[in-house]
């Protein structure tokens, strides 16, 4: 059962750490290219913007940006949490003998993964306690 239990946590593990850092490397890249394109502006040229971003400024953009970028480092973290976890497990079980350290190791890091988990849960229901003031008033 254990051994069952660590390749589906290695599995989700795997998951996180793919979509956390697909998150990451898709703010840093649009990022990184909008502070490009706007360090070389065309002389003497006035564009309008393709996107208009009505009344939001630019330290909003910023805030939202740097927010998804911390969610998507938590994700990323609690996935490798996840699967260094279900490796300690996998050698738990693939092992004759019951090694204690790697048992206390793989629970420490599923407390800490709990942690993380926790700490976007909190962030995901103050994001929606925000949105639903600005929604409703």
């Amino acid at each position: 059962m254990i051994d069952s239990v660590s390749r589906w946590m290695g599995l989700l593990g795997r998951f996180q750490v793919l979509g956390g850092g697909l998150l990451v490397l898709a703010v840093l890249g649009i990022a990184v290219t909008y502070l490009t394109v706007e360090a070389l502006p065309e002389p003497g040229e006035v564009v309008t913007p393709l996107v208009a971003l009505g009344e939001m400024t630019m330290r909003t953009v910023w805030a939202i940006a740097a927010g998804l970028a911390v969610v998507g480092a938590l994700v990323l973290r609690g996935g490798v949490l996840l699967t260094d976890a279900a490796e300690d497990l996998e050698r738990i079980v693939h092992t004759d003998d019951l090694d204690q350290q790697h048992l206390e190791m793989a629970l420490s890091r599923l407390r800490s993964f709990y942690r993380v988990e926790l700490l976007l849960t909190g962030l995901a229901a103050a994001g929606a306690v925000a949105w639903a003031a600005t929604v409703w008033t």
